[in-house]
């Protein structure tokens, strides 16, 4: 945690930004596991006072916290959390993910989607639950995220200019 009066190079990302992400690969009550990890990447820009500190298309992994097929009288259930986008050697957490049956290509899919349950994840319950690489899912970030300042971007001092001058018969010039 960030001391109010630490001062800290760069901008930082508030928790509980709003962002958008696309699973990168399918996952199905059928198929996952509990702890299996899955790739996932960010749909659009995070902009924070008009400047982009991520740009679309970072990646970043989730995890199926529990999934459990079909049985006898019972419905698959796939329980999903999205963990981190990947920003250089620095992990932006991430919690409350929400499918929001919507992707690339998938405006119509339909699935069914249940409420929240714990801290990040999402909970789904059905005859088999399949969602496939594309579909999109709402997240935020999990605490303050700062992002450096690029070296060549940091706002330096200006230098002193050195002003001559110069005493002739006409007066005082200065000469820069």
């Amino acid at each position: 945690m960030v001391a109010l009066s630490e001062h800290r190079p760069g901008t930082c990302i508030p928790a509980l930004t709003p962002i958008q992400i696309e699973l990168a690969e399918p996952l199905s009550s059928r198929t996952s596991v509990t702890g299996q990890t899955f790739g996932l990447a960010l749909v659009s820009p995070i902009v924070v006072g008009g400047n982009q500190l991520i740009a679309a298309g970072t990646t970043g992994q989730g995890e199926v916290v529990h999934a459990k097929k079909t049985g006898v009288g019972v419905g698959g259930e796939l329980v999903l959390a999205a963990r981190f986008l990947q920003i250089g050697e620095k992990r932006l957490r991430l919690r409350s993910m929400h499918l929001n049956g919507a992707g690339r290509d998938q405006q119509g899919l339909a699935f069914a989607v249940g409420v929240a349950v714990g801290f990040p994840a999402l909970f789904v319950r059905g005859k088999h639950i399949d969602v496939p690489a594309g579909a999109f899912a709402d997240a935020k970030t999990a605490e303050p995220f700062w992002v450096d300042v690029p070296a060549d971007a940091a706002e330096k001092p200006a230098e002193p200019r050195s002003i001559e001058k110069v005493v002739t018969k006409e007066g005082v010039s200065n000469v820069p």
